[in-house]
């Protein structure tokens, strides 16, 4: 039985990261760096505030722990990437982290300027500021209006985006670090402007972004792709570097602060078992793919989107959602021999000509060496009352484009059949880790409120739709059909196929 984790001592510690499989060297640097980041009470002061000298200390004082980090928040406080997401499953101390990281870099450096910002100022008080009311005091410092401030002239800022607007308030001020919490809850612009205020002129001090999130805010979809799939759009975001973007995924088997005297967590997964199904991904699983409202809840990145082979006996098509002004994608999809569609390759573009998309596509399969007979297409190319139409254009450049099944619901129905598991428990329908775009957009469609039968064309829909034209271009996925196996030219097995070939051949004829 295990005592109350508030309790450990160092053996207690030791011992239970070597339960969970833990290397003596990793047990021993996190040690180290705990000791190194643990804040303690500073020596009692007198009413005038003056230090109390040694003889005149309590009996039996010892300074007490303020704060001493769990191995997932000494992640936190190490990393070395300037923009950090820690996030996950909800009970691993992610905003307490975010606070004492701030804490410690404001105690550390003079002159320090950070900023904490919730979305909600009710979320800020309960959060925050009613734990800083206690911690400020112990830290030797003063909270003042929103503001923490340290002897040593550091400035810790609390502040909310409740409104439009709120975020002009923080603009005027250079930080050396922001640590926006709950970052899934923000708008994506208003809240990158503040983090781009993050400059430093003091003296081996990088600036930093720290935020914490759990999934499931209504903006989670950039912070996946600012932080996990990496998948911003380079034409929008020039600048963006991926290697200055790091994510640290927490569970909550990381805080033992919430384990139970045996050894489980099994008291707060009841907790958390009790949410709708999405909402207890989120939390418990930290599933940053499970949004509330969910078009697809059917989607698991660990079994749609996978590497495997394509064997040269595939037959390939083009699925494709042409766009001008929004997004449009072509995706290379590998019809295997037992049945499964495995989408290997995409190309999304924006702000291009049928014709140069047409190109594209053309360039493509010689760069790859694939030989594609059938491109199935947005239906709305086929429209024409005078001239050309937008698939005669593509024929004429070279692309085989037919026109795709534009039935919405049907081919939502279709899809999620593809989607849904084979008799070996894999899908009938896989995606290639380079697919990004798709791995990226259709997991985050939900439904609409006028028809939940249907999604909300407002999402990013574009893939989405592209897979849906090409499944409605074939029949349903019925059973697995076994590869033939590959005989030898001449051999008995090679010769009895060949005959019952030319048998069948016969009768047709």
């Amino acid at each position: 039985m295990w005592l109350p984790c508030a309790q450990w001592g160092e053996a207690d510690w030791r011992w239970w990261l070597r339960e969970r499989g833990w290397p003596a060297s990793e047990v021993e640097r996190y040690w180290g760096w705990r000791e190194r980041l643990t804040v303690r009470t500073g020596r009692p002061r007198d009413k005038m505030g003056r230090l109390l000298q040694d003889r005149l200390l309590p009996k039996g004082w010892a300074p007490t722990v303020l704060y001493a980090p769990t191995p997932k928040q000494v992640e936190l406080h190490t990393a070395t990437a300037t923009t950090v997401l820690f996030g996950g499953a909800a009970g691993v101390a992610k905003s307490h982290g975010l606070r004492w990281d701030a804490h410690i870099r404001c105690l550390a450096v003079p002159g320090y300027r950070a900023i904490l910002l919730r979305r909600l100022f009710v979320e800020l008080e309960s959060t925050h500021l009613d734990r800083v009311r206690l911690e400020a005091p112990a830290l030797g410092a003063r909270l003042v209006g929103d503001e923490v401030r340290y002897p040593n002239e550091s400035i810790l800022r609390f502040g909310h985006c409740q409104n439009p607007g709120d975020e002009v308030k923080y603009l005027s001020t250079e930080y050396d670090a922001v640590y926006p919490d709950e970052l899934a809850t923000f708008e994506r612009d208003p809240i990158l402007e503040i983090m781009s205020r993050v400059r430093t002129t003091k003296a081996g001090v990088t600036g930093v972004v720290r935020a914490g999130s759990n999934p499931g805010g209504p903006h989670t979809l950039w912070c996946v792709d600012f932080f996990m799939t990496k998948t911003v759009d380079r034409e929008v975001y020039p600048y963006y570097r991926p290697e200055d973007y790091a994510y640290i995924p927490g569970r909550l088997e990381d805080n033992p602060y919430l384990m139970d005297a045996d050894g489980t967590f099994a008291t707060y997964e009841r907790r958390l078992g009790m949410l709708h199904p999405v909402r207890r991904r989120q939390l418990l699983e930290g599933d940053w793919s499970a949004i509330e409202g969910q078009f697809f809840a059917e989607w698991r990145a660990s079994a749609h989107v996978t590497s495997r082979e394509v064997p040269a006996s595939a037959t390939w098509v083009v699925w494709m959602d042409y766009g001008f002004n929004r997004p449009g994608v072509a995706l290379w999809a590998a019809v295997l021999a037992d049945g499964r569609i495995y989408v290997r390759h995409e190309l999304k573009f924006q702000g291009r000509n049928l014709s140069d998309v047409a190109r594209d596509l053309v360039r493509f399969n010689r760069a790859h060496g694939l030989t594609v007979g059938r491109v199935v297409v947005d239906p709305d190319l086929d429209e024409h009352k005078t001239g050309e139409s937008g698939i005669e254009t593509l024929r004429r450049f070279g692309v085989p484009a037919v026109p795709g099944d534009n039935a919405r619901v049907a081919g939502w129905y279709r899809m999620r059949h593809w989607l849904s598991e084979a008799p070996d428990g894999e899908p009938w329908l896989q995606v290639h880790p380079d697919c990004r775009y798709t791995i990226r957009t259709v997991p985050t469609l939900v439904a609409s409120r006028s028809d939940p039968e249907d999604c909300n064309s407002e999402g990013d829909d574009h893939a989405a739709d592209a897979i849906r034209y090409g499944i409605m271009d074939r029949p349903a996925p019925s059973r697995l059909r076994e590869p033939e196996p590959q005989l030898v030219p001449g051999s008995a097995g090679w010769l009895m196929r060949h005959a019952r070939r030319l048998s069948r051949v016969r009768r047709r004829a």
